[in-house]
């Protein structure tokens, strides 16, 4: 879980599904952005490797008409329009492969390079195969897992890991420039880049791969 004052609440348990180990991770998505399993699922159509596969996907309650069903505040246009754009929805998804964050302490040095390279490659496959923008970087949404996950290419290089979390990402294209559904910038504070930082510009595929800077510098 991520600190903060406003969150998604996410929770993540390791379980196993028919014998095969899998990530289960329940959080409140916005209802202002399409799920993320929409972007997995269309990763996984155009074959994209070094991400995460989705197993299943499920919604359940949202806030509005499950939590605060009785707000107490004299309806208005604005009012309605403010709760509306704050409703969130209960998701679970279930995902494969399970493993360990890069910002794992106990990784080698050579796990974490391992960790690092199969997020590299599975960001340029989702940005290039997939047409999917990841827009949130950090040694936390990079695992490392033990056993080989994918080929890359036209080598003999095994990918030991996985890219994760796609609820900050953009399909390419999209009309949708506020994926994560905030009205701010996207992403984890201390690996954003410095112009979508500072400078309010709008995410591209350079200012991920400053994030990838700076997550090799925290890791070292």
């Amino acid at each position: 879980r991520r600190p903060g004052i406003v969150t998604r609440g996410t929770r993540v348990w390791l379980g196993t599904l028919g014998g095969t180990p899998v990530a289960i991770k329940y959080s409140w998505r916005s209802s202002t952005r399409p799920p993320e399993a929409s972007l997995y699922k269309l990763a996984a159509s155009h074959h994209v490797i070094g991400l995460a596969t989705l197993v299943a996907y499920d919604t359940y309650e949202d806030i509005i008409t499950n939590v605060r069903f009785d707000h107490c505040l004299a309806s208005s246009p604005f009012v309605d329009r403010h709760i509306k754009s704050h409703n969130r929805h209960l998701t679970r998804l279930i995902l494969t492969p399970s493993g360990r964050a890069i910002s794992d302490k106990n990784l080698s040095p050579l796990q974490v390079a391992k960790g690092l390279f199969a997020g590299l490659v599975g960001h340029a496959s989702l940005y290039f195969d997939g047409g999917i923008l990841h827009r949130d970087l950090s040694p936390q949404n990079i695992i490392y897992t033990s056993k080989p996950q994918a080929d890359v290419g036209g080598t003999m290089m095994h990918l030991y890991g996985a890219l994760i979390d796609l609820d900050y990402a953009v399909e390419l294209g999209s009309t949708d420039g506020r994926a994560s559904g905030a009205a701010d910038r996207t992403g984890t504070y201390p690996f954003i880049a410095m112009g979508v930082l500072g400078e309010g510009e709008i995410h591209r595929y350079r200012h991920d791969l400053e994030s990838f800077l700076y997550v090799l510098l925290w890791v070292c």
